[in-house]
């Protein structure tokens, strides 16, 4: 089987990569990326640079590199690809080529955070107190309703991926604090350097939405026309620019069920990311839909579900198997490196 994975320089490029591996060794990962230094190459067997998908030539070129290398299958892991795939769906079906990502319709609405919150709120799904802004003066409108400055709140574009645009709104912060003891990818923000910042530029939508200040759970899913096949929480113990870092799989019923409910609302097939964050009161409320696999999928498959290859199975129609995780499992990352010689060529090297 030859599968074409999209990100190669994406942070979970290399974790999907050795699932497919496990999965079966006999896979040939063809990986592309816009650039030519895309870590990810190096643990596949070919690798193409492309343009980024809002290029005209982007599905012309995907295509010549599906026909070059008999592609039966592609996983997109770039966010901002999947709608181009979503709509080119039919394209790459005509030629006997799986694209694993969700059909357009469901992709609009669980791709934009404000569609989808409204979406679960009109069927009775919890969610956080929310509002949709446009401009400076409907921001000031929400933070006031939202409590602010007594209580937190946080806001987010509608539409963006991998923690963009999020930031923390908090009376209690002290920016001399924040300036010496933290890193510079603090999420955390004045509410008066919001303002001056949204007043000087050229505001997307943004969804503005009560703090949630509890626990927060990453949900890998694979579901059958809405039937989740499997559901597998993974706490989300400590993480960097919106990437875990150190996280343990649990057996979160109440996460497990409302990802259920989810994935049957929304009719998903395939894989799919949740996001959910306990609020005051402990009860886990949903963040968000990342409609891809995530980057941190790989603590599932060491868990004993290989839910980056159980999709390639699904695409196929082949059985799925029924396997219990290893709950508790816990991961903790570290940096590694990959090289390119004066040629240009990626190789890996171990010191040790």
């Amino acid at each position: 089987m030859n599968v074409l994975l999209t990100g190669a320089g994406a942070p979970g490029a290399a974790g999907i990569i050795k699932c497919l591996r496990k999965g079966n060794k006999e896979i040939r990962i063809i990986s592309v990326d816009t650039n030519d230094k895309a870590y990810g190459q190096v643990f596949s067997d070919e690798f193409y640079v492309v343009p980024k998908a809002e290029d005209v030539s982007f599905i012309e070129i995907i295509k010549n590199i599906c026909h070059k290398e008999r592609i039966q299958a592609i996983i997109p892991i770039v966010t901002r690809e999947l709608g181009i795939f979503a709509k080119n769906k039919e394209l790459f079906n005509n030629n006997n080529i799986h694209v694993c990502v969700q059909d357009k319709n469901t992709l609009e609405v669980i791709n934009n955070k404000y569609l989808l919150m409204n979406a679960l709120k009109e069927k009775g799904i919890q969610t956080p107190q929310f509002y949709l802004c446009s401009d400076i003066s409907q921001f000031k409108i929400a933070i006031e309703k939202l409590g602010y400055p007594e209580k937190t709140v946080c806001f987010k574009p509608a539409i963006s991926n991998g923690s963009r645009g999020f930031r923390i709104i908090s009376s209690d912060i002290d920016e001399a604090v924040l300036l010496f003891n933290e890193k510079p990818n603090t999420t955390y923000l004045s509410y008066e350097s919001a303002l001056r910042i949204l007043s000087n530029c050229i505001m997307p939508q943004l969804i503005v939405m009560e703090y949630l200040p509890g626990n927060e759970w990453s949900v890998d899913c694979l579901a059958e026309h809405g039937k989740t096949l499997y559901a597998i929480p993974r706490l989300r113990n400590k993480m960097n620019g919106g990437i875990s870092i150190d996280a343990t799989v649990v057996e979160d019923n109440v996460v497990i069920n409302l990802s259920k409910q989810i994935c049957k609302l929304f009719d998903i097939h395939g894989n799919i990311g949740i996001q959910f964050k306990q609020d005051e009161n402990g009860i886990p409320q949903i963040l968000e839909i990342n409609p891809r696999l995530q980057g941190t999928t790989i603590i599932s498959a060491v868990a004993g579900i290989n839910l980056p290859y159980f999709g390639i199975l699904l695409c196929f129609g082949k059985e799925i198997p029924n396997i219990i995780p290893r709950w508790g499992l816990r991961m903790c990352r570290y940096w590694e490196e990959v090289y390119f010689d004066t040629d240009g060529q990626s190789f890996t090297h171990k010191i040790l």
